[in-house]
């Protein structure tokens, strides 16, 4: 806040009404009591100040939020401004080459270098307007926020109008300084939004543009702009000051001369008032006389958006609505290979479009694949792939050599893996008996299998040696280990067993002790019913009497019994531990003795440690032995079986065995809580049989390999192969008017060894034909590209309609604003006086009303008072001059800026963002005065309403 201290103000809040020094006396004047009479109104007009205030916290937020996006919408200048540059100075190197070269190849390289160099301006320029477009979305929100703020303290004010027509003149006059302050301080808003949002644009047109001669004459116009709005904003805080100068200079001694200057004011203000809505009136004149061109304008408007839509931006927003049609395409070269390439079919139907969807295919860079475009360029493409390859070299004799053996190696492969897929495939279908005893090294699994069997049968009998001896004798520690453990468990038990009874004694005595209170409470809340009705009665009975003795009685009985049997608990518990303790001690002295005789037991048992210990030991190395001998008569086995499936894998893939099942076999032991290895004997002749599911999974592991597809049990021919990527292209494009050999050729692939091979195939076929059809092949890609450029001129025409269509909308909307120029600049030079004059014009009146307000106060208008009063105004004085010090300097600064720029010490995005910056400084300060002075007025109508009346 640099011009009214809102500090000062609140401080006078928190006293009583303001002190006019040798005026008033120290009791509440009689307008600040009659306030309080209209609070409902005031409060309701509170509730629209906090309203407002509400609003311009969300409009501060937008504030901030367009910062951001002015900080990313610079970066993106900056890189695109660098990258613009030296694509410029690349260019002229380029084209200078190009004017001194005749080599063809190098002069179509320079060339295509252009073209490439053209388009990534493009797309600079594209995401530099991009960047400005999202820019000016969040400064549209900056503006719709301070539109809402500024709508909702319109209403604010008008309800504070309502509620002061219920006061007196004295109650307006004390209450119209705050109001005053709020009005002014929203007037200065509204001057700065409109300033912020002049500035933003101008920055935001600035980003967009890269041309330097363009950027140039931008810079120059907002530069005289400045000059010119900054010169007529001092020349109006001149005329502000001149006027607080003008007031302060008069005679107001009397009230008689207050009454005098306040009507001047009034009438000045009026006239400034008067001559804005004079211009505005004339303005609707002039839009009534002018409504004709201004029809024709919309109607040019709407006929060129009906070519291109709406558009905001870069953004679409709606769709055109003239329709352009691109001619039929028919392919006169056609058959030219001798190969079936469908080209007899090629062919494109006549087709509608919007231009406004091809401006939108331009955004998104999918122009090559616009209407005709997109088919058109795949025949160009698949006709290259004729005679070009991928990295676009030509065909030589030397790739069809290469494919030649590509095709003989899968050849082989066919051969190799086509007789096992038909043994498979035989088997699985009944036609070859398979007994798996007759086959070769069936006896090789037998003896194996009949081998590991033996040794899991060892194994078991090795493990139940050693259980049943270590069962029959354990050693001494086990025998004292397992005495002690008894003893324990029994000794856990009887105290278990102890506790148990104790506790139920003490639940027993304590069911008494609930028992007996709630029979107190229930006496007790009987004694209170009957003495509660006893006290309403006037003169009780003896018998009413007695009767609430006799419940107080009965109560203090009860009461008496509960501690009883609290009593009774307490004993209870005492003696229920006391013998829960004895009995504890007899059960230890159990447990010591069993102790003991475990002891003895170990003792007696120690001779035989040794014998047991050796003996175990031997028994636990024959469990080892024979488990070595199990897991090597397995390996065996299963390196037999191996072999026997390598022999045989015509009909048996490999598979996880039944062996190797018996061998891994677990089972739960519930005693253990967990699996235990239990390996089981294996069946030979199961483990050799040959399997349904293995044959198909043979077969399809086969069918894979050759077909590409699994699950085959019948073979799959080239001309079914064509057959099938044929109708899947149908399937999918059922509007196709043919399946594109490139298509065929390329799909062969996904089949299998014998779709690779008519693949090989067919691209040694296409390299023959093509090199034995150059000429035909040239002149077919010649005819496509003049397809390709009639489109191209077609879509140019629609181009040249809507550059028109804009040409004759533009002219005719500058045409008819330049008629609304003169009135424009005289409805913004009035509003430059309102916003300038107002604000000290209101502060003057309310000054001087405040002083005229002392009659109907009962107060006199003395000498102190008119020194007070001249004061005031000196104060007014002293910050109108301070604002015309702030505008000078602001002229000087523009001043300077423009000169800054004519001797190229700056640049044009520079310029723009710095009016930016400061117009944003501007209305953050104003955002900043009005928040102040709303809450100061919140806080005198809460003030004065709050009081009881």
């Amino acid at each position: 806040m640099k011009k009214w201290t809102y500090l000062v103000a609140a401080g006078m809040l928190l006293g009583a009404a303001p002190v006019f020094t040798g005026c008033i006396d120290n009791d509440e004047p009689e307008g600040i009591t009659a306030l309080r009479q209209a609070k409902s109104e005031l409060l309701k007009a509170k509730v629209a100040v906090e309203e407002a205030n509400a609003a311009s916290i969300l409009a501060d937020a937008a504030l901030k939020e367009a910062q951001a996006q002015i900080a990313l919408a610079e970066a993106e200048y900056i890189k695109a401004q660098t990258e613009y540059q030296n694509a410029l100075t690349l260019k002229a190197q380029y084209e200078a080459e190009l004017a001194n070269i005749q080599n063809q190849e190098e002069q179509a390289r320079l060339e295509d270098l252009i073209k490439q160099l053209e388009a990534e301006q493009a797309e600079r320029e594209r995401k530099a307007q991009e960047a400005a477009a999202n820019l000016e979305l969040a400064l549209l929100k900056v503006q719709v926020q301070l539109a809402e703020q500024q709508a909702l303290y319109e209403k604010a004010l008008k309800d504070l109008a309502l509620a002061q027509n219920t006061l007196t003149t004295a109650q307006k006059a004390h209450l119209q300084e705050w109001i005053t302050e709020v009005e002014n301080a929203e007037l200065a808003v509204q001057q700065a939004a409109a300033k912020y949002e002049e500035k933003a644009t101008a920055y935001a047109t600035a980003l967009k543009t890269l041309d330097e001669a363009e950027s140039d004459e931008l810079a120059q116009r907002e530069l005289a702009r400045a000059v010119e709005l900054a010169q007529r904003d001092y020349d109006k805080a001149v005329e502000a000051r001149d006027l607080a100068k003008a007031t302060y200079e008069k005679d107001l001694s009397s009230t008689e001369a207050l009454e005098t200057e306040k009507a001047e004011l009034e009438a000045q203000l009026e006239a400034v008032e008067k001559s804005l809505a004079d211009y505005e009136l004339e303005k609707e004149k002039l839009a009534i006389e002018t409504a004709e061109e201004a029809k024709k304008v919309e109607e040019l408007k709407a006929a060129y958006e009906a070519i291109i839509g709406v558009w905001e931006g870069d953004e679409f927003i709606e769709n055109a609505t003239q329709e352009y049609t691109l001619a039929e395409i028919k392919i006169e070269n056609r058959n030219i290979l001798g190969l079936p390439t469908y080209i007899n079919n090629w062919g494109i139907e006549e087709q509608t479009y919007l231009y406004s969807d091809y401006l939108k295919a331009v955004i998104d860079e999918t122009d090559a694949d616009f209407a005709q475009k997109a088919i058109l360029n795949y025949y160009i493409k698949d006709v290259n792939s004729w005679t070009r390859t991928a990295n676009d070299d030509a065909w030589t004799q030397e790739n069809i050599l290469v494919y030649t053996q590509r095709l003989n190696d899968y050849n082989a492969l066919v051969e190799e893996y086509k007789p096992l897929w038909e043994n498979a495939v035989a088997a699985y279908k009944g036609k070859v008996e398979i007994d798996p005893t007759e086959m070769n090294g069936y006896d090789d699994i037998a003896e194996a299998v009949d081998t590991y069997n033996k040794a899991v049968t060892a194994y078991y009998a090795a493990e139940e040696a050693y259980e049943t001896y270590v069962e029959a004798n354990p050693l001494s520690t086990k025998v004292y280990s397992e005495a002690r453990t008894a003893a324990q468990e029994t000794l856990n038990n009887t105290r278990a067993a102890n506790e148990a009874e104790k506790n139920t004694s003490i639940e027993a005595a304590q069911a008494k002790v609930d028992q007996a209170y709630v029979t107190y409470r229930n006496a007790y809340a009987a004694w209170r019913k009957l003495n509660a009705e006893y006290q309403l009665i006037t003169t009780p009975t003896d018998e009413q009497t007695k009767a609430v003795e006799d419940a107080r009685v009965a109560y203090a009985d009860a009461w008496d019994a509960y501690i009883e049997e609290i009593d009774a608990y307490n004993e209870v518990v005492s003696t229920a531990e006391d013998l829960q303790a004895k009995k504890n001690s007899v059960a230890y002295a159990d447990y010591l003795v069993a102790l003991y005789a475990a002891q003895e037991a170990q003792l007696k048992a120690e001779g035989n440690d040794e014998a047991i210990s050796t003996k175990t030991v031997e028994l636990s190395d024959a469990i080892s032995d024979a488990l070595a001998t199990l897991e090597e008569n397995y390996i065996n086995a299963q390196s037999v079986y191996e072999s026997y499936l390598e022999d045989h894998n015509d009909y048996i893939s490999s598979r996880i065995s039944v062996l190797e099942e018996a061998y891994n076999n677990s089972t739960y032991n519930e005693e253990l809580g967990y699996y235990e290895w239990t390996p089981q004997q294996a069946d030979a002749k199961e483990l050799a049989e040959v399997y349904k599911y293995e044959l198909n999974m043979y077969i399809n592991y086969l069918s894979e390999m050759l077909f590409g597809t699994s699950d085959r049990l019948v073979e799959l021919t080239v001309d079914e192969i064509t057959e099938l990527i044929e109708n899947a292209y149908m399937e999918t494009y059922p509007d196709a008017e043919f399946v594109p050999y490139s298509y065929i050729r390329s799909s062969y692939f996904s089949y299998g060894y014998v779709g690779r091979t008519a693949y090989f195939q067919a691209y040694i076929d296409l390299a023959n034909a093509t090199m034995e059809n150059e000429t035909a092949i040239a002149a077919l890609k010649t005819e496509l590209q003049g397809h390709l450029a009639a489109v191209d001129e077609q879509i140019a025409a629609a181009a040249a309609e809507a550059t028109a269509a804009e040409t004759a909308y533009t002219e005719a909307q500058e045409a008819l604003d330049a008629q609304f120029a003169d009135i424009e600049d005289k409805i913004e030079e009035a509003e430059a006086s309102k916003y300038a004059l107002k604000p000290i014009i209101n502060k003057l009146t309310t000054t001087i009303e405040t002083y005229l307000s002392y009659e109907t106060q009962g107060l006199d208008y003395d000498a102190s008072s008119v020194k007070e009063l001249k004061e005031k105004l000196a104060e007014l004085l002293q910050i109108e001059e301070d604002n015309v010090y702030d505008k000078e300097t602001a002229l000087l600064e523009a001043q300077k800026a423009q000169e800054e720029y004519a001797s190229e010490q700056t640049d044009a995005v520079t310029i723009a963002l710095e009016a930016l910056t400061k117009a944003e400084e501007e209305l953050t300060a104003a955002q900043e005065e009005l928040t102040a002075a709303n809450e100061a007025l919140q806080a005198e109508i809460e003030r004065i309403s709050s009081t009881e009346e």
